[in-house]
């Protein structure tokens, strides 16, 4: 008789187009995968000027990564591609460097040289809870770290996982809401 009364509510927004591409099967080391796409990505669109935001299963991967970066940036001569972390314990200094744009080069060498972009390696917290202007690139490793009960220790750790594919494609939204995805 006297239903319930719900108020219906739009929010705007806009839709970005976004290019999907994907690994035709698992790779073994997911690090190596994820840094090297990361440079690749660099090297191939020098002339965009987006940044990139690469998705992994935790910190200890995430602070890998960002020495794996800077070693094989120096290795291969690339100085304008700087790395940072993104997850829970960082400080909150160090989580506002990750997120806040880069400064122009105003002594560089060559007045040529493409402008320094930012990649940010974060986990999957970052997927929902964090825009990040300037992203226009996502590599996502598809993994999780996730709470596993365990029967021996009848508690939980942390264990890596493949992410769901509604996740996984949430990984993108971030990115998508910020600049338009290539």
């Amino acid at each position: 008789a006297g239903g319930l009364r719900v108020a219906e509510l739009a929010i705007p927004g806009r839709a970005f187009p976004v290019q999907l591409f994907y690994a035709p099967t698992p790779l073994a080391d997911y690090l190596d995968a994820a840094v090297s796409t990361v440079l690749q990505i660099h090297l191939d669109e020098l002339h965009d000027r987006g940044d990139i935001l690469a998705f992994l299963p935790g910190q200890e991967d995430i602070e890998s990564a960002v020495a794996m970066t800077a070693s094989r940036a120096k290795r291969h001569g690339i100085s304008n591609l700087v790395a940072r972390p993104l997850f829970a314990s960082l400080s909150p200094d160090q989580q506002l460097k990750a997120l806040a744009p880069l400064k122009p080069r105003s002594t560089s060498r060559d007045p040529n040289a493409p402008p320094p972009r930012k990649v940010i390696f974060a986990t999957n917290i970052a997927e929902t809870s964090v825009t990040i202007p300037g992203v226009r690139f996502v590599v996502d490793s598809g993994l999780a770290k996730l709470r596993a009960l365990g029967a021996a220790t009848s508690g939980s750790s942390p264990a890596i996982s493949a992410a769901a594919s509604t996740a996984a494609t949430v990984f993108h939204a971030p990115a998508a809401l910020a600049d338009t995805l290539r």
